[in-house]
């Protein structure tokens, strides 16, 4: 048998060693990442939750919007009826005012007339 060369038996321990601190130092590493990427994904899920009451919120406000532009645009619709049914009766009432300053006039007239006639 040979001369075992314990020098090259420690050196190739001592490598393995430095290899097994090496690989501990990626699993270290790689540690890290795999928690930083947990994180992301635990930051993710709850941005997720926020988002959807953000967007829950946003529908809400949405609907409200348009419930109450509904009810603006039904006031105008109601005022406009409203407009449209005093400008009717003003006019009513301006031809029922005129008409009866004219049945007054006539009547004046018919008054003078009687007068003429009776001073005849």
């Amino acid at each position: 048998m040979g001369d075992i060369d314990y020098d090259k038996i420690i050196n190739n321990l001592l490598e393995f060693e430095k290899y097994n601190e090496v690989l501990f130092g990626f699993k270290k590493y790689l540690d890290s990442i795999k928690e930083d990427i947990d994180k992301l994904k635990s930051e993710i899920e709850n941005n997720k939750a926020e988002n959807k009451k953000i967007e829950d919120r946003l529908n809400l406000l949405e609907d409200k919007y348009n419930n109450i532009s509904n009810d603006i645009k039904n006031i105008y619709t109601l005022l406009d009826e409203i407009n449209k049914k005093i400008t009717e009766i003003s006019k009513r009432l301006n031809e029922e005012y005129i008409n009866e300053k004219i049945d007054n006039y006539r009547y004046k007239l018919l008054l003078e007339k009687l007068k003429e006639l009776d001073g005849i």
